[in-house]
């Protein structure tokens, strides 16, 4: 009993290792929202644009600088002061100049100890403190944005990809089954051959029909080798890592009503290009505001406290002081005027912008709820088709059998159930690849609600 539990186990790991591990489709798309390095990059502008929008509030608190020094050389300057010596002049009761003397005094100009406490306090700034954090904010919500954009891209093309790779695979196996199907056929008449109930040319026509697959396979297993390699390129996979898609093709539901109108609001609403254009015209909004505020006078308020003294044991003298600072910028060249043209020619550009796109996300949720509706309706038509055309190459393998039939027909009943089972493959990945294309459009690719 041990011998065949270690036997297994074997087995169990050798097979891990040569084919690799099965990775479904929401196992590649967590891996990649950790790993891609442009979502991290993302992320870490977002949280440098919330500490700026942090640094924009602290523009409203006052500036506060604390100095002090302690002198340690410094040049005296030389004052002379001349005292005049006064007589009396003989015969009168007047004094005059016996003689003058002069005396030299160094002075410095700086107490050798001193600190000093000032604060400045904007009282008003045109406007450009609030709305610079408006902007800043802004800024957050627009990398937040950028971020759910990239996060969608990366979601759809992993997707898309590891949907294409299920569409090789489920087409190869249908052209595996069918070598099987036509190896049987061939054994079949080969055998009838030998009875001499079928012709060499039954024969002929079946090895030919075999040999027609091989180059469908080969074609087809070399895309999906190609396909893996795309879709380890998007994960960031190393190209020795080894692992496998889950080769079932669940499909995808489908929520929405055929409401365009609310569907449109709705991509309006959370659609990521649309609200960075949205969020981009709000800021240059401000950044108007802030320009035409620059025509208006700036008020500032500063004070200061400070102490010296000359000796460590004199005591301390007091000066402060406390100012309300105007200053009007009347006159800047051109600058605020240029600033302004700047400002309305980008609001035009954007405006435009966001028309065409909002045009383009109507005409997409039209065009892709029509082919959802379209590859549904396939869907289930190519169901009935192929339980019709499995039927009919049962039917038609017992007939040929009997001799019923020629050969011909035995192909073509292959050729119809070879065909009704790509043609049902085809219609479930153009479903699902709808509706990726729908949910992109919509901003909702991704989220967990959808």
């Amino acid at each position: 009993m041990k011998k065949t539990l270690l036997i297994i186990s074997i087995l169990i790991i050798f097979v891990t290792i040569s084919h690799g591990e099965i990775w479904n489709l929401e196992k590649c798309i967590n891996f990649a929202l950790k790993k891609n390095k442009n979502l991290i990059n993302l992320k870490r502008e977002l949280e440098i644009s919330g500490r700026n929008v942090t640094n924009a509030y602290g523009k409203f608190l006052p500036s506060i600088k604390l100095e002090g020094s302690k002198v340690l050389a410094e040049s005296k300057v030389e004052t002379q002061m001349q005292s005049y010596e006064l007589a009396p002049i003989p015969e009168t009761s007047l004094l005059g100049i016996s003689g003058v003397t002069t005396e030299t005094y160094e002075q410095d100009m700086i107490s050798n100890y001193q600190y000093s406490l000032s604060a400045s306090q904007p009282i008003f700034m045109g406007g450009s403190l609030f709305y610079n954090l408006k902007n800043k904010k802004i800024e957050k919500n627009i990398s937040f944005y950028e971020l759910k954009d990239e996060k969608m891209n990366l979601i759809f093309d992993i997707s898309s990809t590891y949907y294409n790779l299920i569409y090789t695979k489920s087409m190869l196996d249908n052209v595996n089954e069918s070598i099987e199907i036509v190896k049987e056929q061939v054994e079949m008449v080969k055998a009838r051959y030998e009875s001499g109930e079928a012709s060499n040319l039954d024969l002929l026509q079946t090895k030919v029909e075999l040999n027609k697959l091989y180059p469908q396979k080969i074609k087809l297993k070399s895309a999906y080798k190609n396909g893996k390699r795309n879709l380890m390129n998007i994960l960031g996979l190393k190209s020795k890592e080894s692992f496998q898609i889950d080769p079932n093709f669940k499909m995808l539901s489908l929520k929405n009503k055929e409401n365009y109108s609310k569907l449109f609001k709705f991509a309006q609403n959370n659609y990521p290009g649309l609200k960075i254009l949205e969020l981009k015209s709000k800021a240059l909004d401000n950044t108007e505001i802030m320009t035409k505020g620059s025509y208006l006078p700036k008020i500032l308020l500063t004070g200061s406290f400070g102490q010296q003294k000359e000796e460590w044991n004199d005591n301390w003298s007091d000066n402060y002081n406390l100012m309300l600072t105007f200053s009007w910028n009347i006159f800047d060249g051109l600058n605020r005027e240029t600033n302004l043209a700047n400002v309305y020619t980008n609001q035009d550009i954007l405006n435009d912008s966001y028309y065409d796109l909002y045009e383009q996300i109507k005409t997409g949720i039209r065009v892709q709820f029509e082919n959802i509706k379209e590859a549904t309706e396939r869907v289930q038509v190519q169901e009935d088709n192929l339980k019709l055309a499995k039927k009919n190459l049962d039917m038609s393998n017992e007939s040929y059998k009997e001799g019923l039939i020629p050969v011909l027909d035995l192909m073509k009943a292959r050729l119809s159930y070879n065909d009704a089972k790509a043609a049902l493959i085809q219609a479930k990945y153009d479903r699902n690849l709808s509706i990726l294309e729908f949910r992109k459009s919509l901003g909702i690719l991704g989220n967990k609600e959808e």
